[in-house]
């Protein structure tokens, strides 16, 4: 039980030493500060990596559009202005 608990950061004041431990990459220190400094960096490397991920999924969101666009465009080429012979109307 004492590991899960220094394993989230916190530290032991039992020991005459106290440890803090990264929740990201399990790197020990000694001083709480020096986690904070720690973990500062890898909130801005996680930020990072979100803004990236945003990026790719807008690409590929508007590569997407592009393409219901593009066969909307076919289509209407396909079947013209209704030369085509085919009686598409709806009857009920």
């Amino acid at each position: 039980m004492k590991r899960s608990y220094q394993q989230k950061g916190y530290s032991s004041r039992s020991n005459s030493t106290a440890w803090h431990v990264c929740s990201f990459c399990n790197k020990v220190y000694s001083t709480l500060q020096a986690l904070g400094g720690h973990q500062t960096a890898h909130r801005k490397e996680i930020e990072e990596m979100r803004r990236q991920y945003r990026k790719k999924q807008h690409r590929e969101n508007k590569k997407a559009a592009m393409a219901v666009e593009e066969s909307f465009v076919n289509l209407e080429l396909t079947l013209g202005n209704g030369d085509s012979g085919l009686d598409l109307s709806l009857r009920l």
